[in-house]
């Protein structure tokens, strides 16, 4: 199983290589949060893209305009026109009404008035600023409807690009009681008619309104990295841009220009709406390259959170929700395996352009998908993280791209040395082909010269013995004529004459026997030795080996002692009598025998000539093996020295003196037994000790 793994391992090395180093890099870089701003952008872009929503017409922002400023020539406006505009609203019985404008201190004329408006107004929300930092104090509510308890928070949270995409529901400051921000206050305002009050849910004591859970806002939640969670926050689920709200200024409520039953049962929000009030904020709406961005009022802003809650409670619209930590990092890991995969299938395209338009078509296929699949998600408020996605699954296709083309190079790489390696080898046994065929044509033709020069050494050798045999057997014939001659007493000599005649007469016969036995032999040997003169080749005979080694060996012997006159030698053999005939070239072996054990005889008489006390010893064993033969011809000589080992069987290599050695000896031997009978030969040699040959004949040929 293990080869196996290790197997589909190698096969998908791109891949397996690739994913790992991606997905790592990618998330690597979001955790340090350097991509956050890239996500905020995919997520102001789809709310931008997305269809804008119908108005919710269960909110009126009443609004104070540039144009309510210069026609009551005030700012702020003074309690007695606030208390008038209440009053106005009032009249409209809405279901509530929230105060989006600071009111800690008197703004005479009418405080009074005004301080009796807020006491009479149960459905009234005031404001106040809780959170203080830096740049913003804290600000305290109107008095009477702090006793009251009527007051709610309109702090905000800004991300770190200055874009508001969260809101409070309950901002918490040291030391202070947790209040509602406004848009929570004048939501669960209006629900308490629909009798549904925030309860605990099971699973945390989180706020939960009728079936829905409102599950508080984490500091990486979404493309957020280590943002500031604090208090009880939401994800804000714009309606769309500016102006998603029924509106009326000021002077149209003072003045009653508007429809009878605008605001009946619904929430009234009073706030700013001119820009000189600087009571505006940046939200995904308002980010756009191709026109002046819209800006969106304080007011606007938690009439989007009201409307946000109410929808999701009693319309079932969903928050904007995102994947646990560990689902975001398998979604992008995913997109990092699929161009990984489309890219590494196309390994094998030697075409360089072909591969990167496929890759590339992949790719692009690849990009467009995701893109469809984060806004699908999106509209159906899932927030996935598209932009790390995104450059994990370019740099996916990069990295493999580049993985491809090394792994092209380097099997290219490895084709080339094959190639180069193949082509040596093909060189390199082109020339043992020519060496071999030029050492054997060198070999033939040195023993074709040698061949014809012994043919005719044969021939005349041949002449001389033939007349010995013919007078030999004359003689013995005339030997033998001669003693039925003598043998009538009566005809011949004397009886001490005719025996002495009758024994030189015997002796006569029996030297002649001896020269014609001998003669014979030699005839024999020379026939063995030499080819015949008229050319014809030999033939594979059933060959008696140990027979064979004693020929070869007598020969050696008896025409080593008339070279080397008183040079005693002392021979052992140990032969193995089980060894059956084998069929060879008898002649051949023969030859290459003598030549061994020639070269044997002059190894030892060479050291006896140098080593005084020198016992010369020749070993000639034999032994049956399973499938061979076995001949050990071991001498107690000098040795060959090591330098020329791998030269002893060369043609004319010769370490002997000039004219004593031709250096064909042992070459002819090796041709003829490797080549002639398919046997093989190798030597064992220690210098100052032996020489040893070891030739091995197959009993099958």
């Amino acid at each position: 199983m293990w080869n196996n793994l290790k197997k589909i391992a190698w096969n998908w090395r791109g891949v397996v290589f690739t994913v790992p180093s991606a997905t790592g890099l990618i998330l690597a870089i979001r955790l340090l949060g350097w991509l956050q701003p890239l996500e905020w952008t995919t997520l102001d872009l789809f709310f931008r893209l997305r269809p804008l929503e119908p108005t919710d017409e269960r909110i009126v922002i009443v609004g104070m305009e540039e144009k309510d400023i210069q026609k009551l020539k005030q700012w702020p406006i003074s309690d007695r026109d606030l208390a008038r505009l209440i009053e106005k609203i009032k009249a409209q019985k809405p279901r509530v009404i929230g105060l989006d404008i600071y009111r800690d201190i008197p703004v005479e004329p009418g405080h009074e008035e005004l301080i009796e408006v807020f006491k009479t107004t149960p459905n009234l929300i005031g404001i106040e600023k809780v959170i203080g930092d830096q740049f913003y104090s804290t600000i305290d509510p109107p008095p009477v409807l702090e006793k009251l308890g009527q007051i709610s928070s309109s702090d905000l949270i800004l991300d770190g690009d200055g874009v508001l995409r969260r809101a409070f529901l309950f901002p918490m400051a040291p030391g202070k009681e947790s209040l509602p921000s406004l848009g929570l206050a004048v939501a669960l305002k209006y629900l308490e008619k629909d009798k549904i009050v925030p309860v605990a849910s099971d699973d945390g004591g989180w706020m939960k309104l009728g079936k829905t859970v409102f599950y508080p806002f984490n500091s990486n939640d979404g493309g957020y990295r280590n943002a500031d969670a604090g208090g009880y926050q939401t994800l804000l689920n714009y309606r769309g841009s500016a102006q998603s709200f029924q509106k009326i200024s000021f002077t149209d409520v003072l003045e009653g220009n508007f429809e009878p039953n605008l605001m009946r049962d619904r929430i009234v929000l009073i706030g700013s709406q001119a820009t000189s009030i600087k009571d505006y904020f940046s939200t995904p709406h308002s980010q756009s390259l191709s026109i002046t961005p819209a800006l969106t009022f304080g007011v606007e802003i938690q009439a989007n959170l009201a409307s946000q809650i109410l929808s999701t409670v009693l319309n079932n619209r969903p928050l904007i929700k995102v994947l646990p930590d560990y689902l975001e990092d398998l979604w992008i890991a995913l997109w990092v395996v699929v161009p990984a995969i489309w890219a590494w299938k196309w390994r094998k395209t030697k075409n360089l352009l072909k591969l990167c338009v496929a890759i590339l078509i992949g790719t692009s296929v690849a990009i467009a998908l995701l893109i469809g699949i984060s806004y699908v998600a999106f509209l159906n408020s899932w927030w996935l993280p598209l932009a790390p996605t995104l450059l994990a699954l370019g740099c996916s296709s990069v990295l493999v791209t580049n993985f491809v083309y090394i792994s092209q190079l380097q099997e290219y790489n490895l084709y080339l040395e094959h190639e180069v390696e193949s082509r040596i080898q093909d060189l390199r046994e082109t020339y043992r082909e020519l060496k071999a065929a030029q050492d054997k044509i060198l070999v033939k033709e040195k023993l074709a010269a040698l061949g014809t020069l012994v043919a005719g050494v044969s021939h005349e050798l041949k002449n001389p013995l033939h007349f010995i045999q013919n007078f030999a057997s004359l003689s013995v014939n005339l030997a033998n004529e001669l003693r039925e001659t003598i043998s009538d007493r009566d005809r011949c000599c004397e009886i001490e004459v005719l025996d002495n005649i009758n024994e030189i007469s015997s002796n006569l016969s029996e030297n002649l026997v001896e020269i014609k036995d001998h003669s014979k032999r030699a005839n024999a040997i020379v026939q063995t030795m030499l080819p015949h003169p008229d050319g014809v080749t030999s033939e594979r005979t059933p060959t008696d080996i140990n027979a064979l080694l004693d020929s070869a060996i007598k020969l050696v012997l008896y025409s080593q002692q008339g070279k080397y006159t008183n040079f005693p030698i002392h021979l052992e053999k140990n032969y193995d009598r089980s060894i059956p005939q084998i069929e060879l070239f008898d002649r051949e072996l023969s030859r290459s025998l003598i030549n061994i054990l020639d070269n044997a005889y002059y190894a030892v008489y060479q050291k006896a000539q140098l080593v005084e006390g020198f016992r010369p010893l020749i070993l000639v064993e034999t032994e049956n093996l399973k499938e061979s033969v076995k001949i050990v011809i071991r001498d107690n000589g000098a040795g060959i020295p090591e330098d020329i080992i791998d030269k002893i069987f060369d043609p004319f290599f010769t370490t002997k003196p000039q004219r004593e050695g031709t250096g064909l000896g042992l070459s002819i031997a090796h041709d003829l037994i490797v080549n002639k009978n398919r046997g093989a030969i190798e030597l064992d040699t220690q210098i100052g000790s032996y020489t040893k040959f070891v030739i091995l004949l197959q009993k099958n040929q």
